[in-house]
């Protein structure tokens, strides 16, 4: 990555004009944002919206750029904003066939920001058009999948919910999504008295992720743990995790 930003920097020291500098610069804020690196991204986006691009696809790909970074900076309102606004200003190209995955990333992000604010409600009918989309990657599939799950759970379907949560899991991909899918499907089975499945569920949370995330704390983990043992006569093992929960 190092050399790439190098290599970029290069290349825009010697290009000419503003499109040819801006496509260079976009994709060198584009190396910083992988990093992590957002104030530095949003520094590079500066030098762009100095530099003004004329032509049509650069313009896009410099307001996807920056709309992307602010949502990676925590600025969903914002993002969404820019997200909805590239969907009406480049409507013709986006529906061209060679720009299918961006269109289609974009809508995906819209979405997201709309769920990253708490708005199930809107981001709902986005979700589910995104849930059909063929090129989205593997991770951001499973990612709609457990928003829809959010969704329908806002909604009270629950029977929606966990099939979207089981979705989520069904992807076999051990990330923080797939954790926090199975914290809220065994929310489900409980309330259903499926307390096998529930058990299944967080016994496979500590497995994989031992330390617990903000939206899946392992307190909580261990207490659900204990009360579907104790609804299976499982005395020994509801008291074991009821001290473990005790003890975080």
């Amino acid at each position: 990555m190092r050399e790439a930003l190098a290599e970029f920097h290069s290349m825009v020291e010697e290009s000419i004009g503003p499109d040819e500098k801006s496509l260079l610069l976009i994709h060198e804020a584009k190396c910083y944002s992988m990093k992590g690196l957002v104030n530095d991204a949003e520094r590079i986006i500066g030098q762009i919206q100095e530099l003004v691009p004329k032509d049509l696809n650069v313009r896009l790909l410099v307001d996807y750029g920056i709309a992307c970074v602010a949502a990676q900076a925590g600025r969903h309102d914002e993002a969404f904003a820019r997200f909805q606004r590239i969907l009406e200003q480049y409507s013709e190209i986006l529906e061209a066939h060679d720009y299918c995955p961006t269109c289609e990333d974009v809508h995906f992000r819209r979405a997201l920001a709309l769920a990253c604010l708490g708005r199930y409600g809107d981001a709902f009918p986005f979700l589910r058009d995104a849930a059909s989309f063929c090129t989205l990657s593997a991770a951001d599939q499973q990612h709609v999948h457990l928003l829809l799950g959010y969704c329908y759970a806002e909604r009270n379907e629950g029977p929606l919910a966990k099939e979207q949560f089981l979705r989520a899991i069904g992807f076999g991909m051990v990330n923080d999504f797939e954790v926090e899918a199975r914290y809220r499907v065994a929310a489900l089975y409980m309330a259903d008295h499926g307390f096998a499945q529930a058990k299944y569920q967080l016994e496979s949370i500590i497995q994989t992720c031992p330390q617990g995330l903000p939206h899946v704390p392992r307190r909580d983990v261990y207490e659900q743990l204990s009360q579907a043992c104790r609804y299976l006569g499982e005395k020994d093992n509801a008291q074991r995790y009821k001290e473990i929960a005790e003890s975080v």
